[in-house]
């Protein structure tokens, strides 16, 4: 635990405390629909203080266990402060938050206790900010208290942290950096995962290992080998079915939307304009259809919301909720303009099903999987089979189960099964062209154009249907219940696969260069 108070504590004075004392300057917050939200989650834990910190210093406190808050959903407020007890009224407005503290115990505590001080810091309660597994309060002097919610570890023991290992053949000490990255998926304050697994492949060996587990009720440790939704990576299925159909002679990238779906051009603002290029580089400028406003919702809110997290669609409905709500984010192919939408990858896999005459279940099955060999990996359709994948989450503090996600809901975009080994051939096999009949397809794949470059960060670019990351060629994903990203790394030959049970985690693509340089000894 003590390594883990060191953390949020430099996560703090990294910008945190900032941000926390500039929030309470800003004055109170209207109430906003967000609130319930919110209360739902800090009652869902009880949160465990970790550390005080001021402008000038911070102090780490010794037996975190000892310092205890649970939120009822009434505005009622438990404090268990050492060997005291209390009893305090909450009023939750946005961002604002008071404490009123009101009948406490009086015991003297043994040895150096922070009981009276902690109750009396807690009744300067100004702002609060949450964070998976990270809340803080920020106080009415300019200071915070940082807490914690109940750890993987907490909750299964420390086994949980120990690597589960199916292969290792790299050296001992970069195997042993690699196991403290794989076991910090598990143990990051703010956004931890319950399981984590890393498949590297190297000339030089290969880690195959998991850490965490695969349910929080049964605490069954996670096996580096099982399945997960790969998500976005979905994309690059998707991609290269329509450069292998371009190979044929069957479509152009430079075909208009409107030529193969012209009634849903119709529908679709500026849709007559929309090229498969656009669709392939994100730079249509039709909304995200996840986080379209639909009057009763969004199809996101299923990351709370079980009546949205398992609710089907068809390719075609998704489409009409984005022609019914009607905007743009800009114009099609507007110089400069990028906004990573799902959309129109939901078009390419209608237009695979309309210029082949098949599912885009059936072309993934044959352009893809089958060739490849990849027998485990398939489209999810509905929800998952009983058993089928770990128990998931979105995030912290892992009380929703997201695993049930109907995965209609990504179908073309993301809503491919596969696991580490597999996912690792398909990704080889893309990035280095064995997918193709011509070189200059992958080529025309991975080309970025100016609206591209470094659209996910410095670093990180975006080019047709996959990404980039400083020389690592992929994509990522996410689902509501699972995380992944990694690459192929053509000039070193270097296969990286990482994932997690949790729709955000640390198994993203700012990690991946990290590991890429500690399994190649670049960093010790």
């Amino acid at each position: 635990m003590k390594k883990v108070h060191i953390v949020i504590q430099s996560l703090i004075f990294s910008g945190l405390f900032i941000f926390l004392v500039s929030a309470v300057q800003a004055g109170p917050v209207t109430r906003n629909a967000s609130d319930e939200d919110v209360v739902k989650k800090l009652s869902a834990v009880s949160w465990r203080w970790s550390s005080f910190v001021s402008p000038d210093k911070s102090v780490t406190v010794e037996k975190p266990e000892s310092y205890e808050l649970t939120f009822g959903k009434d505005g009622t407020l438990q404090i268990v402060a050492d060997c005291n007890r209390a009893v305090a009224k909450y009023v939750l407005e946005g961002k604002s938050l008071s404490i009123t503290v009101g009948p406490m115990t009086l015991a003297a505590c043994a040895g150096e206790s922070r009981s009276e001080q902690f109750v009396g810091l807690l009744g300067k309660a100004k702002q609060f900010s949450i964070s998976g597994n990270f809340f803080v309060i920020a106080l009415t002097d300019g200071t915070a208290l940082a807490f914690s919610g109940p750890t993987v570890a907490d909750i299964c023991g420390e086994k949980a942290l120990r690597p589960n290992t199916i292969e290792d053949t790299l050296d001992p000490g970069i195997s042993a950096n690699l196991d403290k990255r794989l076991v910090s998926f598990i143990t990051a304050p703010a956004g931890p995962s319950p399981g984590a697994s890393m498949l590297i492949i190297t000339p030089k060996g290969r880690y195959f290992k998991a850490a965490g587990v695969s349910s929080l009720s049964s605490c069954a440790l996670l096996g580096a080998d099982s399945p997960y939704q790969i998500g976005s990576n979905t994309k690059m299925m998707t991609s290269a079915i329509i450069y292998q159909l371009q190979e044929e002679g069957r479509l152009t990238t430079s075909d208009l939307l409107s030529k193969w779906l012209p009634n849903e051009a119709a529908k679709l603002p500026d849709g007559d304009k929309i090229t498969l290029e656009m669709m392939l580089t994100h730079t249509t400028g039709l909304p995200d259809y996840f986080e379209v406003e639909t009057g009763a919702g969004k199809i996101s809110s299923g990351i709370s919301d079980e009546k949205w997290l398992k609710r089907g669609f068809t390719p075609s409905e998704i489409v009409d909720l984005v022609a019914k709500y009607g905007k743009q984010d800009f114009k099609p192919g507007e110089a400069g303009k990028w906004r990573y939408s799902n959309t129109g990858f939901i078009l390419l896999g209608m237009i695979i099903e309309k210029v082949t005459g098949k599912s885009y279940e059936k072309n993934l099955k044959n352009r893809i999987l089958k060739p490849l060999k990849m027998k485990k990996t398939y489209l999810q359709k509905g929800g998952p089979k009983a058993g089928a994948l770990p128990e998931a989450y979105y995030e912290p503090p892992f009380t929703f189960r997201t695993d049930g996600w109907d995965a209609s809901q990504g179908w073309a975009a993301g809503a491919v099964v596969s696991n580490p080994e597999e996912f690792a051939v398909f990704l080889k096999a893309l990035f280095t062209g064995k997918l193709f009949k011509k070189a200059s397809t992958l080529k025309l794949m991975s080309t970025i154009l100016d609206a591209g470059k470094n659209a996910l960060g410095e670093g990180i670019s975006y080019g047709h249907g996959m990404t980039n990351n400083r020389g690592i060629l992929g994509h990522g994903g996410e689902t509501l219940g699972f995380q992944s990203d990694g690459g192929y790394i053509p000039e070193k030959d270097v296969t990286i696969v990482i994932w997690g049970n949790s729709g955000t985690n640390g198994t993203n693509r700012l990690v991946v260069p990290v590991i890429l340089a500690i399994a190649t000894a670049e960093v010790k």
